[in-house]
């Protein structure tokens, strides 16, 4: 839900690895944006009557509510989430609840550190998403928290080695291996692995 220039770079990273994407959104301007760049777009309006005749989810792996209106990012949860299960429904925190901690321990959020704001000022002036390898759980963590100390940069997925891609919104059950790879949004960061020494890799 959202069709911003965030979502349509995270949209366009999940197809390039051959994951059905559709954004809906009730800005036209964004839907023809994402159109022009080959991602499908829907117009869909949350509070509509008529939503569950024209979003089909049948082969939907998780839903991200990130449009600018957090209540808007709630009622798709609430409406929606039911099709995803439990850990399956992410939204963007509300940028005056950042500092709760009731709020940052909710399972459905996307990320911690950013809002609507945030992330789409990074999705402006960094337009691109990277890849690093990880292999375990201490490379991994080290990672996440250098990403976590620059507001340009803002983690959003782990691959694992089959092509299973998590989203980063809990990281406690997360089983890192050789052949993980950890993406992030923003900009080219002098990161390196501490276990593989390996570069980032731009995707």
């Amino acid at each position: 839900m959202g069709a911003s220039k965030a979502s349509r770079l995270i949209g366009r990273y999940l197809q390039e690895h051959d994951r059905h994407v559709v954004l809906a959104d009730t800005n036209r301007v964004n839907l023809e944006r994402c159109r022009s760049i080959g991602l499908e777009a829907i117009y869909a309006d949350i509070y509509s009557d008529d939503l569950d005749e024209y979003l089909e989810l049948n082969d939907m792996g998780f839903l991200l509510a990130m449009t600018g209106n957090d209540e808007i990012n709630k009622q798709a949860i609430e409406r929606l989430g039911g099709e995803f299960g439990e850990h399956g429904s992410f939204r963007l925190i509300n940028s005056e609840k950042m500092k709760s901690e009731k709020e940052l321990a909710s399972k459905e959020l996307f990320s911690k550190t950013h809002d609507y704001v945030k992330i789409t000022t990074v999705a402006r002036q960094y337009p691109f998403i990277h890849e690093i390898p990880i292999d375990s759980n201490d490379s991994f963590s080290y990672l996440l928290d250098e990403i976590e100390k620059d507001d340009n940069a803002i983690a959003i997925f782990m691959k694992d080695k089959n092509g299973n891609i998590e989203v980063l919104a809990h990281t406690e059950n997360l089983t890192i291996e050789k052949g993980c790879r950890l993406a992030y949004l923003g900009k080219a960061m002098d990161l390196k692995n501490k276990d593989t020494n390996t570069l980032v890799k731009e995707y």
